[in-house]
């Protein structure tokens, strides 16, 4: 009787750990996740530049072996350039514009009310974990985090 007693509650806690352990795990990739990275100022030249290399790796025809011929290259640009054009004017119809421009109203209206809010949820939590810590504990863990944002910023995770 003892002894499964002491089994269920060995397995009560195990389970219990197990939940934390992945309530922490989401917690930690979530605020991951959520944080918001500052972007980079790039130039125009910089841009269209890094737009067109960009292209050349997502694009799946510059990737097939053996390589398309300079032939084949140009028409498949060509194909690729007429469909951006007619992305374009699909965007200056009257209808896709607008609707375009009140998603982006709201997607601003969401992250000025949002991104605060949380911001302040993630400082509070921190502070509020560092308070358990030793010093040095707390030293490393600021750095730990420091490291972090560092990361998230410059666009690395």
């Amino acid at each position: 009787m003892i002894e499964n007693f002491q089994r269920t509650r060995l397995a009560t806690l195990a389970i219990l750990g197990l939940v934390l352990l992945a309530g922490f795990l989401l917690g930690v990739l979530w605020d991951r996740r959520l944080t918001a990275a500052p972007v980079p100022v790039v130039t125009a030249q910089e841009s269209e530049a890094g737009r067109e290399a960009g292209r050349r790796r997502r694009m799946s025809f510059y990737q097939v072996e053996p390589p398309l011929s300079e032939v084949q290259l140009a028409q498949a640009e060509a194909i690729i350039a007429r469909r951006r054009q007619a992305a374009r004017d699909l965007f200056e119809e009257p209808a896709i514009d607008s609707l375009y421009r009140a998603m982006k109203v709201a997607e601003d209206q969401f992250e000025a009310a949002y991104d605060p809010r949380f911001s302040a949820l993630v400082d509070s939590s921190r502070v509020a974990i560092k308070q358990l810590m030793t010093p040095e504990q707390a030293t490393n863990y600021d750095s730990i985090l420091a490291e972090g944002d560092r990361r998230r910023r410059d666009g690395g995770g």
